[in-house]
C-alpha cells in the first residue's frame, strides 16, 4: 500500500484490514517507513464501495510534521462510465488537470532507492 504517490516509501508491513459488518466498509491500519521515518496510517472506509463511499484517514509521523496528523475526511461516488478521452484510474482535479493514479503508483513503485 502506498501512502502517497511519491518516491521514498519503503518497508510497509503489518497491515490489518477488518471488515465492518454493520453498514459495510473496512478499518485499515498499518506501519511503513518513509525516508527512514516510522509512519503509522489508519483509515476507515464506509459504504458499499461500488457506488458511494466515505471515510477518513490519519497519518502519524514519528517526527513532528508541519501539516499535522489529521484526520482527513473524504468521500466519493460513481459518476458513470469514463468520458471521452478518459480511462480507468483517471482523476480530474478541481483545476481541470487530469492525472492517472494507477500510472502514478506504478511509477512510484518502480523508483529505485
Amino acid at each position: 500500500m502506498l501512502l502517497s504517490i511519491v518516491p521514498g516509501q519503503e518497508q510497509c508491513r503489518r497491515f490489518t484490514v477488518t471488515r465492518i459488518a454493520a453498514g459495510g466498509g473496512y478499518d485499515i491500519t498499518g506501519i511503513c517507513s518513509v525516508h527512514d521515518q516510522r509512519v503509522v496510517v489508519s483509515a476507515q472506509l464506509r459504504g458499499d464501495l461500488q457506488s458511494v463511499y466515505s471515510g477518513s484517514y490519519r497519518v502519524e509521523h514519528a517526527a513532528a510534521v508541519p501539516m499535522g496528523n489529521g484526520p482527513v475526511d473524504f468521500q466519493g461516488r460513481w459518476l458513470g462510465q469514463c468520458g471521452p478521452g478518459q480511462r480507468p484510474g483517471d482523476m480530474v482535479l478541481p483545476n481541470g488537470i487530469k492525472v492517472n493514479v494507477v500510472d502514478d503508483i506504478g511509477r512510484a513503485e518502480a523508483h529505485a532507492h
